[in-house]
């Protein structure tokens, strides 16, 4: 099915959604925005599913990708999925802003045979921005991320708004990676998986930047990267 959109289809979706592409833009200020879902409370999983809308939003926003905005203390998969739509956020938000092709934040991520298209820009004060996920694993617990044989194609920037009590330019986060911008928690014992992948994105992200990973911490030894 094409499904035609202007606004987020589901404001809260669990469950599992196959051979769908979704085709428009949504255009938002000041809320959160995404092609598909702004949250998964329970769980999602996407099968052969395609974004081709664009989404853009300005004003005060912290959430904006392109399928499902935050999934926290759940899991979200992700199997031979597409997102072309460039994800826009211009946010006033002084509080942390997540921007990412697939999703914004999201505790446990599994991804096979992904790939996106679109540029993930965000313009903010503590900004993360990646072209799969802007964070994975918020919340401390035995969360995962696996992502396998999966490309990003995109542009991934991050400008950074945040200055500092002197007056001058700060760090924020301003985190940025061609896959995700952020892994880890304080406590989380999860092993992170980028098996098969490839960056082909310019990424700017002022601060902690990776062509496939911006920056990964845990304070447990059972937290790591695996990458194959």
């Amino acid at each position: 099915k094409t499904l035609p959109i202007s606004a987020p289809i589901f404001d809260d979706f669990s469950g599992k959604v196959e051979d769908l592409t979704i085709e428009g833009k949504v255009v938002a200020t000041d809320e959160d925005a995404s092609a598909f879902a702004l949250t998964s409370s329970k769980g999602f999983e996407a099968i052969n599913c395609t974004n081709n809308a664009k989404v853009t939003v300005m004003g005060y926003a912290k959430y904006v990708s392109g399928f499902v905005g935050t999934c926290e203390g759940a899991t979200v998969k992700f199997t031979n999925c597409v997102n072309n739509g460039a994800i826009y956020l211009d946010s006033t938000a002084d509080e942390k802003q997540c921007v990412g092709g697939f999703g914004s934040i999201i505790d446990t991520v599994i991804m096979n045979g992904c790939t996106n298209n679109g540029n993930v820009y965000l313009k903010g004060s503590r900004g993360i921005a990646g072209g799969f996920v802007a964070r994975v694993a918020l919340n401390a617990g035995d969360n995962c991320l696996e992502i396998y044989n999966s490309t990003n194609n995109g542009n991934i920037t991050v400008e950074n708004t945040y200055i500092a009590a002197d007056g001058t330019q700060g760090t924020g986060a301003a985190d940025a990676g061609g896959l995700v911008g952020h892994i880890g928690c304080s406590k989380n014992i999860g092993v992170y998986k980028i098996w098969g992948c490839t960056n082909n994105g310019d990424i700017d992200g002022q601060y902690r930047t990776g062509g496939l990973v911006g920056y990964c911490y845990a304070s447990k030894a059972a937290a790591f990267i695996d990458m194959q």
